[in-house]
């Protein structure tokens, strides 16, 4: 009996590739599904970590300045930027937690698996 279900099994899953390719709207957006899902994943995954360190190192530039006046003297930004790094690494990984899954669930519908998805784009 399973070696005469065994064509019928192969003509089922052929036509079933097919059927997004001739689907309407409707069914593409149900067949894109677990490509959305491994997209917000994976870019979940991806882009957290480097939303953290980029926002951290903007955390970092932005609050250093706004502490130096926007010195030009090198040892004022330096010694700025150390006091001011741990409150910028706690600024920056909350702020790249949320980011890195706020781009990923956001691209993942409209750019799956694209730069954005990843935070490697501009981030707001």
């Amino acid at each position: 009996m399973s070696r005469n279900l065994a064509p019928l099994l192969a003509v089922c899953i052929t036509l079933a590739g097919l059927l997004p390719a001739k689907a309407d709207d409707s069914l593409k957006g149900v067949a894109m599904i677990p490509v959305r899902l491994l997209a917000f994943a994976t870019g979940a995954v991806v882009g957290t970590p480097i939303a953290v360190v980029r926002k951290t190192a903007s955390n970092t530039t932005e609050m250093s300045g706004e502490l130096s006046g926007k010195s030009d003297n090198p040892l004022l930004r330096g010694g700025s930027a150390l006091v001011i790094l741990p409150f910028a690494v706690f600024k920056g990984g909350l702020e790249g937690l949320y980011m890195g899954t706020a781009n990923s669930w956001k691209n993942s519908s409209e750019k799956p698996f694209s730069k954005d998805s990843f935070s490697l784009g501009d981030m707001d």
